[in-house]
């Protein structure tokens, strides 16, 4: 690890960068679920891993310098082409695993994270139909050893 260290940094560092951009685009998802579009992202791209980050990060930077909306961390880390330069310094980067990339964000100072409500899930009716007799299978269990308790505690005090 001490040899690949800055490789494995600065992947971790262009994940965290992506996973901003993202949650900007896409306000309404919450961590675990911009993890999953990163890993997707890793996984799936037909360019293939973390050059499918970098392409995004570029593209977005491309964006940034034409459009006017001022966002001011994320635009000037883009704007300053040093993130991006670094891909050249440094020549590859290690792909970080989930938990790492999460930690590294999670551990940032001055980054706010706000509590999204929890959404409800699509079903379809043999789902529900499903849940339901889960759920009043439980309860009867729930019943039955309720009054095995109660029928215990008569037995001693007689």
């Amino acid at each position: 690890l001490v040899g690949n260290a800055s490789e494995q940094l600065y992947g971790c560092g262009i994940c965290v960068l992506w996973l901003i951009q993202e949650s900007q685009r896409h306000p309404d998802e919450d961590l675990p679920d911009l993890l999953d579009r990163m890993e997707h992202v890793l996984n799936h791209s037909g360019s293939g891993g973390m050059n499918a980050l970098m392409a995004s990060l570029k593209q977005s930077q491309a964006a940034s310098t034409t459009s006017t909306t001022v966002n001011s961390m994320l635009s000037e880390l883009l704007n300053s082409h040093d993130v991006l330069d670094l891909w050249e310094t440094v020549g590859y980067a290690y792909r970080p695993r989930r938990h790492e990339v999460a930690m590294a964000l999670t551990r940032m100072r001055g980054m706010k994270f706000d509590i999204l409500p929890e959404k409800p899930k699509a079903m379809s009716p043999e789902e529900e139909a499903k849940i339901l007799e889960e759920e009043s299978k439980r309860l009867e269990e729930e019943s039955r050893k309720r009054a095995l308790a109660e029928m215990w505690a008569n037995r001693r005090k007689k």
